[in-house]
């Protein structure tokens, strides 16, 4: 890798931003005001990712319960993550497809968010745990690529998606923490003033 190497990795960073800022200003406002609602009708933020969005997942619920760019008391929220997947592998009667769903519909309860981020591929398992979440009256805040379109389909007008404007690993996922930290900046002016 050269320099200039790298700093094309840069450029491409900022050419998918640019992208993103055009596309996703209204998408995540609406996405910051789902969350919101659950928070204040009681209610709590369910996450989960897959292979290369578990990590983010499982940071959207650290940035809720901690901090983010003040001092505040912690938010109610659950990563279900490759604990999870792990915890459910060569179980007797558990399929590979309800290793989101079964958890959702053990936990969520009508009134909690289920958040779902997604890289790159669908994943029969994140369709389940929509159709759960649904099943449980939770809306769905879905951060995909724009690309993602039976995710997508399964939404209902109580949902909100942030589909990101590109298919490429790496800017998907700078651009998904971006929008984790837009999220978590929104919902602590909203609740606690600038």
């Amino acid at each position: 890798m050269t320099l200039s190497d790298i700093r094309e990795i840069f450029a491409h960073n900022i050419e998918a931003s640019m992208k993103a800022a055009e596309s996703l200003p209204e998408p995540i406002l609406m996405g910051g005001q789902r969350l919101l609602a659950s928070l204040l009708e009681g209610g709590r933020i369910l996450c989960i990712g897959d292979v290369a969005t578990n990590g983010l997942a499982g940071y959207l619920c650290s940035r809720l319960l901690s901090p983010f760019d003040r001092e505040r008391p912690p938010l109610p929220a659950l990563a279900i993550g490759s604990d999870l997947i792990a915890q459910n592998v060569g179980i007797p009667g558990q399929r590979e497809n309800d290793r989101y769903s079964r958890p959702v519909r053990a936990l969520g309860q009508a009134g909690d968010t289920l958040v779902v981020l997604s890289g790159l591929l669908e994943d029969p398992a994140r369709l389940e745990a929509i159709r759960a979440a649904h099943d449980r009256d939770m809306p769905v805040l879905l951060i995909c690529p724009e690309s993602h379109h039976q995710e997508l389909a399964l939404l209902n007008n109580h949902d909100v998606t942030i589909p990101i404007p590109s298919d490429n690993p790496a800017r998907l996922m700078e651009i998904q923490l971006l929008i984790i930290h837009a999220l978590c900046d929104h919902i602590d002016q909203q609740l606690f003033g600038e």
